[in-house]
């Protein structure tokens, strides 16, 4: 199953940033990959073996390197977010090309659309470097990943290189690379955290949190949600986590069954 992709909305006809070769090419092969690592039970783990191996070669070439800063992914001085060193590929956003819609609905000076819930806030400990991508604004909490006008799209980290790795090592009892836990506390070591002595995946959605993956993990690893308003539990396969088939799509093929709900 391939990846979801990150953000509903994309900003249009925008040019991709990627670094040529081998490494790249690796990235895009363990990408579709990435989050069956972390589930458990996934038809598909046979494939682990092979994701963890297409991600350690992207660490192993060297080409990237973690930004000192988490924050450095997203934030900026002005209006304009170029390309890091721990991109590997990211869609280019300019005054001259258009805006970076992910602005449009989560940042808190255009439309505030996306408000982060006290839920996820609370798996955040106080000391880690990463709650500072979010913002109290009068008791409602918004995420700054996306608060940069002219901000690239980050499609491609090596951060998740790492949580790859780590992930499809641990779920196929192997260490590719490196020891999952080591992966694991490189990225906590980044976000300011003190080391874990025993592994969990629990930094996977903290790390990545917002860009897109989180229904096709639900989906993918048949978890249960909450529902934010009552605290009711919502299954995967709840008609509630499918999105409806277009009207444009129902115009033109009058065969198709929307989905239930809509």
């Amino acid at each position: 199953m391939p990846c979801t992709p990150r953000g509903y909305h994309r900003p249009g006809y925008h040019r991709p940033h990627h670094r040529r070769g081998q490494a790249a090419h690796q990235r895009l092969l363990c990408h579709p990959l990435r989050r069956r690592a972390a589930g458990a039970g996934v038809p598909a783990a046979g494939q682990l073996p092979a994701a963890a191996a297409a991600a350690n070669r992207v660490i192993a070439a060297n080409r990237y390197q973690l930004n000192t800063s988490y924050g450095d992914n997203f934030l900026s001085n002005n209006d304009l977010l170029g390309n890091s060193p721990e991109d590997i590929f990211a869609i280019q956003v300019s005054s001259q090309s258009g805006i970076n819609q992910l602005n449009t609905f989560y940042s808190q000076y255009i439309r505030a659309d996306r408000e982060i819930q006290p839920q996820f806030i609370s798996l955040l400990d106080a000391d880690d470097d990463r709650a500072n991508l979010y913002e109290d604004v009068g008791g409602t909490v918004y995420t700054n990943k996306y608060d940069v006008l002219y901000g690239n799209v980050k499609i491609m980290r090596l951060d998740e290189m790492y949580l790859i790795r780590a992930a499809a090592s641990f779920r196929a009892n192997t260490s590719t690379g490196a020891a999952p836990l080591d992966d694991i506390n490189t990225i906590r070591e980044r976000a300011l955290l003190p080391p874990l002595t025993t592994l969990t995946l629990a930094d996977i959605p903290l790390e990545l949190a917002f860009e897109g993956f989180r229904l096709g993990d639900l989906k993918r690893n048949q978890e249960s949600t909450i529902d934010p308003l009552n605290g009711n539990a919502i299954p995967w396969n709840s008609p509630r986590l499918v999105f409806p088939i277009p009207l444009r799509e129902t115009n033109v093929n009058s065969s198709l069954v929307q989905n239930t709900g809509y």
